[in-house]
């Protein structure tokens, strides 16, 4: 099958990249031909993604594409794709149910997958679908999710410093000094904000291995049922579940257990469940 994934950008190791690289992945290693279309390209996640056998080309400079089917990400991509592809039946998934992410309507998208369930609350009209975020199961593990004894505990953040998350990360720094442990701050965090950081916060920058930092904590922290969570979950962590409005204004904290059945997170269970979609679309 002939897939066009499309997102906004593809160069940063969070988010709707990371979503579509482990989907690219696994769909290349299943013989399907994958072309990515984004608008910022680079870093080590697009060499990555090659080095698996996708193609990656940025917008209005792509060759010919003969695609089966289009799986779009935000509505600027999906825009694209429809006004390029016109005739290639269309998956768009909704990533959040922040405005910013409001999905477009046309007659060619068949199919809207959304990743939480209180999304379809938001889009009671749409024809969603729910899959979960899948995350590669033979790097997070339960059997490598081990930590060693400490009086204090390590929270684990991973993510941007936009505007989502600051009013979450100045949250979670009080709260880790309140009750005297450390927070693991992965992110790009800027050298004068760096130094001014209080010491029980460990920053760190992102790496491909984050599975490493997993096994290095004892709890995860992050906005909606993100991958951090589902790493750490995977990893036998619990979580800190942020509800944040578009402001990132917090409007819920939840602490959550690890499933003990992780079957729905795992990335080839998700691939399984989109590869079903795609054919039903096709028809």
């Amino acid at each position: 099958m002939n897939i066009v994934l499309a997102l906004n950008n593809f160069n940063n190791l969070t988010g709707s990249e990371m979503y579509v690289y482990e989907l690219a992945r696994v769909l290349a290693k299943r013989n399907h031909h994958v072309i990515i279309l984004a608008n910022e390209i680079g870093g080590e996640i697009a060499k990555r993604i090659q080095d698996n056998g996708v193609d990656i080309f940025s917008f209005f400079s792509h060759p010919d594409i003969q695609a089966d089917i289009i799986h779009a990400s935000q509505p600027l991509p999906t825009a694209y794709t429809l006004s390029k592809f016109p005739s290639v039946p269309h998956v768009v998934t909704i990533h959040s149910s922040l405005p910013f992410e409001t999905p477009m309507k046309d007659p060619h998208i068949l199919k809207y997958i959304i990743v939480r369930p209180e999304i379809a609350e938001v889009y009671p009209n749409l024809n969603t679908v729910l899959i979960y975020n899948g995350v590669d199961m033979n790097r997070f593990n339960r059997v490598k999710g081990t930590s060693t004894f400490r009086t204090k505990k390590k929270i684990l953040f991973v993510g941007t410093m936009d505007h989502l998350r600051q009013h979450v990360i100045s949250d979670l720094i009080m709260r880790t000094e309140k009750d005297r442990n450390d927070l693991m701050l992965v992110s790009n965090i800027p050298s004068e904000i760096r130094t001014q950081l209080p010491n029980h916060v460990i920053p760190m920058h992102p790496q491909w291995d984050i599975e490493e930092y997993n096994k290095e904590c004892d709890e995860t922290a992050g906005i909606f049922l993100g991958r951090t969570t589902i790493e750490g979950w995977a990893c036998g962590k619990p979580g800190w579940i942020y509800e944040v409005d578009q402001n990132g204004n917090i409007l819920d904290i939840k602490v959550t257990e690890p499933p003990q059945d992780m079957t729905r997170f795992d990335i080839e269970f998700m691939t399984d469940r989109v590869l079903e979609l795609y054919e039903e679309v096709k028809q």
